[in-house]
Order: structure tokens, then sequence, then C-alpha cells
């Protein structure tokens, strides 16, 4: 994926869970706290990498991402998070996060060979998460 959609990519996750913290189930979520954590990793490698490429992009996306970096940084990590769905206060329809969902994008787009770095489970259609142990996710 270029760069540019890259950066589109990381606003949209940063609006998401900038979104998501406003709600009282999604910001204490193990969920939250999950994607928050792998977003943020791949925003600093990304940022790692690209650092002088992103100083001369077009059309302000170098400030567009500034912006996605500022929003992420912005977000309080919660203190105890908890399996919102197991703990019955979440009552989306089996199999739909809203955070997973968004994650999904980042999954999907980012380039084949990193995809192991990873730690964010993708979703199976039963509605359980592959690799979450009991009790997470």
């Amino acid at each position: 994926m270029d760069i540019l959609s890259q950066i589109r990519t990381y606003s949209y996750l940063s609006a998401v869970l900038s979104n998501r913290e406003g709600d009282p189930y999604c910001r204490t979520c193990n969920s939250f706290l999950s994607t928050l954590m792998t977003v943020t990793e791949h925003m600093q490698k990304f940022e790692r990498e690209h650092a002088a490429e992103i100083e001369k992009l077009p059309d302000g996306f170098s400030l567009f991402f500034l912006v996605a970096k500022s929003r992420i940084n912005g977000i309080r990590l919660p203190e105890r998070p908890v399996s919102q769905k197991k703990a019955g206060n979440c009552n989306l329809p089996e199999s739909v996060c809203y955070l997973k969902s968004s994650f999904a994008v980042l999954q999907r787009s980012h380039p084949a060979p990193d995809r192991s770095l990873f730690k964010m489970p993708s979703v199976r259609t039963n509605g359980c998460a592959e690799g979450v142990r009991e009790g997470e996710g």
C-alpha cells in the first residue's frame, strides 16, 4: 500500500478510536486497549520508516498524519479493561465489534510480509476471536 493510503487508514482508525473512547462500554473493553496499542505501535513504526517521505507529502497529508497521531496520543488507556460482551454489557450482534471491524481495515491494507506483527485477533464468523484466550477480547 502506498504512503498516502496508509496515512488515510491511520486517520480513519484514529477517528474511530477517538469516537469509541466516548462510549462507556467500548472505552473499557479489552478490544479497545488491544486496538489502541497495536495501532499506536504501527503508527510509530510507520513514522520511523517514512519520516522523510511524510514531510514531503503533497496537499497537507503530512499534517493529516500529524493530526491522526495527535488524536491517537490523546486517547487514554483503560485502567481495568474487560471483555464487555462476556460481561453482558455489549449487546451488539454476534461477531460484531466496532473496534475489531475497524482494525480489520489495517490488517487488510498492511503489506503481507508484516502481517505477523499484528497482535489484535481477527474475528471469526462464530463470534470468537482467533488467538484470544478465555477472558480476553
